[in-house]
């Protein structure tokens, strides 16, 4: 079975999403797109019950720092957000098509050291990636700003749909983009471990990350420069950086990389192969079927990990529970129904009574 992803309120979540092909599709520059990106946040925070504890958008790729209570709003929320982001990523890019790559998600302990050092990675994204030398100078679509001053981010949003509905419908055509923006307010939460601490308390916890961020990178740079090749990022979980190198209009340092070989025809692979032309690792067929394993989980104690994949283990087996009482209740309409083929979602967390999962409308309730 394929892996199942544990969204458990108990602990926070990392959502790590990159553009598909690594294409550049967000311009840190661009102020606009950076509030209407504001806009989409403040219109998901108000739909769904989801708390945004951190974000930062590189041109490639974002991560955000999420909590909730209920797992179905916080899956809600991931597809309204994921989904009006791309939307108004084609629109600014005037392209189509696929916009993101899989989603990754981790989970956070929800101790103080955990978070504050997930929290120390989002906000060194543009430090890391040598565009910039303190967090606090990032132009582009990013909680900093919030945490640093503890003021809250000015959103905009613009109604795109009734601006295409006006153009079918006047005769003098759509009225500009200012007759449908409206502005708002998107707050940034406070994690839990952190909640005791007063305003001033936290400005200074986060201004502390953030001066430590750059102290380090001003201290690394020498090291950067003498082994390029040394691509290892000093934050935990951590990426090369990918921006565009130093010709473009964004400026600053791409991860070095190694030459690749020289393409060589198919012939000579073929004969260098002993007559066998493969493309790629030969898979046996058959075998046995994959175990499912843990989701991803950052925790600087080894007893919460523990912990957490007996919650795992534990939600599997809900899951499969769940799985064969949806089997038995549905019925076989011309084989199109086969139980090997059922699929229920992947985020079924403790708690889920299988009995209640898979039942037709109007069907009569067990006492």
């Amino acid at each position: 079975m394929h892996d199942l992803r544990l969204y458990d309120p108990d602990y926070l979540y990392e959502v790590a999403l990159r553009c598909d092909n690594g294409a550049y599709r967000f311009d840190i520059n661009d102020t606009d797109l950076r509030d209407q990106t504001y806009g989409v946040f403040a219109e998901a925070v108000k739909r769904y019950a989801v708390s945004i504890f951190a974000f930062h958008f590189m041109s490639d790729h974002y991560h955000g720092l999420y909590g909730f209570k209920s797992p179905d709003d916080f899956v809600a929320f991931l597809a309204f957000l994921h989904g009006n982001l791309a939307r108004l990523g084609h629109r600014f890019r005037g392209t189509h098509g696929a916009f993101w790559s899989p989603l990754k998600v981790m989970a956070v302990a929800p101790d103080a050291e955990s978070v504050s050092r997930r929290m120390r990675y989002i906000m060194a994204q543009a430090v890391t990636a040598k565009l910039i030398d303190h967090p606090s100078k990032f132009r582009g679509a990013s909680s900093v700003d919030a945490m640093l001053t503890g003021q809250p981010l000015k959103a905009r949003r613009v109604n795109y749909s009734q601006k295409y509905r006006d153009a079918a419908r006047l005769v003098g055509g759509a009225k500009p983009d200012a007759a449908y923006e409206t502005w708002t307010d998107l707050h940034i939460s406070v994690p839990a471990c952190w909640g005791h601490l007063s305003p001033e308390a936290l400005r200074r916890l986060y201004g502390g990350i953030a001066d430590e961020i750059a102290r380090e990178s001003r201290l690394g740079a020498k090291t950067w420069a003498a082994n390029p090749s040394n691509c290892e990022d000093v934050q935990d979980g951590g990426e090369c950086p990918t921006e565009p190198d130093g010709g473009s209009d964004l400026g600053g340092g791409q991860c070095p990389m190694p030459d690749l070989p020289p393409k060589q025809p198919a012939a000579t692979r073929k004969a260098e192969d002993g007559g066998v032309f493969r493309q790629g690792r030969v898979k046996p067929k058959g075998g046995k079927r994959r175990r499912s394993r843990p989701p991803r989980l950052f925790s600087v104690a080894p007893h919460v990990s523990e912990a957490y994949e007996d919650r795992y283990k534990l939600a599997v087996a809900e899951y499969h529970a769940a799985k064969l009482a949806w089997r038995l209740s549905s019925p076989v309409v011309g084989g199109a129904l086969r139980g090997e083929g059922i699929a229920l979602p992947a985020w079924m967390l403790l708690g889920t009574l299988p009995l209640q999962l898979g039942r037709r409308p109007g069907a009569d309730s067990e006492p």
